[in-house]
């Protein structure tokens, strides 16, 4: 493609793009056209694939929030060095719960809060996320609609959220 970069990206954006054109897209050098290529709506599964192993983290962490992104790449992407990337693994609608109950060991608070919000998230993720040291994770454990009455009975006990309104 010889197009300059501020076509390459408006090209990347354009919702008429086809799939061979995201295709060379994909492997520009430049990683903000990358970017848009892994936000693109009908960009194709093999090529979220191929940008979920991108050198830049920008481009795995939108490829980890794209609607289509296959399990495949949420596995490989919840294992990946960059906190921001796991967390948008962990707030994916399509995150099984296998990685939600791995991630719920992840080091950043910030990915197990996440997890602690994510609708499929299992009870025994939220149980042993129900004495995290950080009280946002504790709180949207006490939210989750899978949190069971026995660990919302447990924080009252507890009293770990009391800066918060009601949560049961």
């Amino acid at each position: 493609m010889n197009l300059t970069l501020k076509q390459k990206n408006a090209l990347a954006k354009s919702p008429t793009a086809t799939a061979e054109q995201l295709t060379k897209l994909a492997n520009d050098e430049d990683w903000y056209v990358r970017s848009w290529v892994a936000q693109h709506p009908n960009c194709p599964i093999p090529i979220l694939e191929k940008l979920s192993n991108d050198e830049d983290s920008d481009v795995r962490r939108w490829v980890a929030q794209h609607p289509n992104c296959p399990i495949s790449s949420l596995e490989k992407l919840a294992n990946d060095e960059i906190w921001e990337v796991r967390s948008c693994v962990a707030e994916h609608p399509n995150c099984p719960i296998t990685i939600l109950e791995k991630l719920s060991n992840n080091e950043s608070s910030s990915v197990r809060y996440w997890v602690a919000r994510h609708p499929n998230c299992s009870i025994p993720a939220l149980e042993k996320m129900a004495n995290d040291e950080d009280s946002n994770v504790r709180y949207y454990v006490a939210r989750n609609p899978n949190c069971p009455q026995y660990l919302k009975e447990y924080f009252k006990v507890k009293n770990f959220i009391s800066r918060y309104e009601s949560y049961t």
